[in-house]
């Protein structure tokens, strides 16, 4: 399905257009052959990983004493990518990627034009195909974009020598630093490359030009200074103090916002960084007294603070990751005494409240007989019939309505619990307005929950088989839970 997230940093507020290939029919295909382009993206001296690794570079950067800062940034870049331009660079390169494949060069070659050239998807409910460019949401599109971007770099050097002293590119993003009189030459030069990929510039001002979240500061001598910097457009918000999340996300929060206030700019601004930093989290609700604790403990020994407690692991096994919602202060408890059991375990806690229930749904709603992984309830229709049943399905729920009815057209009573009941009784089921309880891609959780929906309705007509999932120790607390309902 495709939806649009606003650039809310561009001016008039443009939509980035993103296609989800989650579970579309390339997107194991796609997984399969990310590894083997990687090494063909890696391939270049200028490419950085993030403003850490940026600032390290500037550091150590010194340009002759009539050149400039300045940015270029790729006019939406995936959705221009030239996918057969691509596509030939990685046919050109084929001797980097053979070594990391089993595959033939023309059937990988091949596999790679579907995955980029055959994706499909729906807006307003309906189809589409993208004909150019990389759709954001497919996880080869920023591996192949790097592909191109490089290869540009590598075109248009050569003949720019002269003109640029030093080159810096994160994803569509470039830093340069320049002679001022070449400047419209190298703009020309960069878009000459292919039509569909532009590029706008952006020129220091008063020796400052911002990159990702820093700015970088030209002196005199020819060396530069740097500090944290934040988009105009920044709110300040971050996990706020007083939601429901445990108390080391909290910690983390803090830690995490002094980090990059202090290792993105220069101990001059530390001072002033600091106070910001106390200022944006006194906004959010946070104690000064835990704000100034956590970042006298980071400054003191970063290292070595542990937020979770959790002591070291000195079992030879693996670590086993686990994912707990978090209530306080049960989940807490839950996970101290799991920890005593299973020493290896790491729990991660995830809040109840997320933000796409907070927030609009931007995707087309999908019908809901063309949903998949859900536990769902079908309601007898015959008067003076209450009866339901609950059901769970992996595949399309309106796949599953038809087994449904097949079992009764051919009288199969032993196959089901709704067609034995339709059969022995001659009732009627509405399969036009099934009810979805409960969505889990996950098989375990959604046998669970079909379980524990069997347990919460009284009048389902299931199997005592599908209610032994979960034992009979809670049988008290259904019977609760079902007078406070009905």
């Amino acid at each position: 399905r495709a939806y649009g997230l606003p650039k809310i940093h561009k001016t008039s507020f443009p939509l980035r257009p993103i296609i989800s290939n989650s579970d579309s029919p390339s997107s194991k295909l796609s997984k399969y052959l990310l590894p083997s382009l990687q090494p063909l993206s890696a391939h270049n001296t200028y490419d950085i990983q993030n403003s850490f690794q940026f600032i390290e570079k500037i550091k150590k950067l010194s340009i002759p004493s009539n050149h400039i800062m300045i940015s270029l940034d790729a006019v939406s870049l995936f959705t221009n990518v030239p996918t057969d331009k691509a596509l030939e660079l990685i046919q050109k390169n084929w001797t980097f990627i053979h070594p990391h494949t089993s595959l033939p060069q023309n059937i990988f070659l091949h596999s790679l034009s579907l995955c980029c050239k055959a994706g499909y998807f729906v807006f307003m409910h309906k189809f589409h195909r993208q004909i150019d460019g990389l759709a954001m949401g497919n996880c080869l599109s920023p591996i192949i974009a790097n592909i191109v971007m490089n290869d540009l770099i590598d075109s248009v050097l050569p003949s720019l020598q002269n003109s640029i002293s030093s080159i810096f590119k994160y994803v569509d993003d470039l830093f340069l630093t320049i002679n001022p009189d070449h400047i419209s030459n190298i703009l020309q030069t960069f878009n000459s490359y292919h039509p569909r990929i532009q590029f706008t510039l952006e020129t220091e001002k008063d020796n400052k030009i911002a990159f990702l979240d820093t700015l970088i500061i030209r002196n005199h001598d020819n060396t530069f200074t740097y500090n944290w910097y934040s988009k105009p457009t920044y709110s300040g918000r971050l996990l706020h103090f007083l939601s429901d999340h445990p108390l080391h996300q909290k910690i983390n929060t803090i830690k995490n916002l002094y980090k990059r206030a202090i290792h993105l700019s220069d101990p001059s601004f530390h001072l002033d960084n600091t106070k910001k930093v106390k200022e944006i989290l006194i906004n959010n609700d946070y104690p000064i007294h835990l704000i100034s604790k956590t970042i006298k403990n980071y400054t003191n020994k970063p290292p070595s603070h542990n937020p979770q407690n959790i002591p070291p692991n000195t079992n030879t096994e693996p670590p086993i990751y686990h994912s707990l919602t978090f209530i306080n202060p049960i989940s807490n408890k839950i996970n101290t005494i799991l920890q005593n059991f299973i020493p290896n375990l790491r729990t991660g806690f995830s809040p109840i409240n997320k933000l796409n229930r907070l927030f609009s749904k931007i995707k087309d709603p999908i019908e809901k007989t063309n949903k998949t992984h859900t536990v769902y309830k079908l309601q007898c229709t015959t008067p003076n019939c209450d009866a339901c049943y609950i059901g769970e399905s992996k595949q399309f729920l309106h796949k599953r309505l038809r087994q449904h009815e097949l079992d009764i057209i051919n009288k199969k009573t032993d196959s089901t619990a709704l067609s034995k009941h339709v059969l022995t009784y001659n009732h009627t089921i509405d399969f036009s307005n099934p009810s979805i309880l409960t969505t889990y891609p996950n098989h375990s959780k959604r046998l669970l929950s079909e379980s524990l929906q069997i347990h919460l309705h009284p009048n389902s007509i299931n199997y005592k088989k599908d209610k032994k999932i979960i034992t009979s120790t809670y049988n008290n607390i259904f019977l609760s839970l079902n007078k406070n309902v009905h």
